[in-house]
């Protein structure tokens, strides 16, 4: 849909907004961890190997103001490259994650606590979805 539109451009759009436009084919879909809340951002782990890192924040408000619940939070999400940033539409469907031997199930422990917090201090800046590789 988003290449018919680039193509009959029925908007005329200026060439600016035809590149943010064109941008979103670099969206990034799927399950993630929300592992850290900063001041400019909030961290997502990819839960798909390697585990990619991104900043993310929401379009009109924080991300931390969408999820009440502690971290970890598991969410599915649609991030989208949005004027230099890394932007949510804020339908973030989230899950509790539990870490320990008894609290926690496979599908919603594929991550050790201790690689998690190593994730996450090394999300001090986002990562750009030109570098992603899906």
């Amino acid at each position: 849909m988003l290449e018919c539109y680039l193509e009959e451009d029925p908007d005329q759009l200026a060439p600016e907004d035809r590149a943010l436009v064109a941008s979103w084919r670099l969206k990034v879909t799927g399950d993630f961890f929300v592992v850290r809340h900063l001041k400019k951002f909030s961290v997502f782990l990819d839960e798909r190997p390697p585990g990619h890192l991104y900043g993310v924040v929401g379009l009109q408000s924080a991300v931390r103001g969408m999820l009440r619940q502690p971290l970890p939070i598991h969410v599915t999400a649609l991030l989208l490259p949005f004027l230099g940033k890394i932007v949510t539409d804020g339908l973030l469907r989230s899950s509790p994650v539990h870490f320990g031997r008894t609290s926690a199930t496979a599908s919603t422990r594929p991550i050790g606590a201790s690689n998690l917090a190593k994730a996450s201090a090394r999300a001090w800046m986002p990562r750009s979805l030109t570098e992603s590789a899906g």
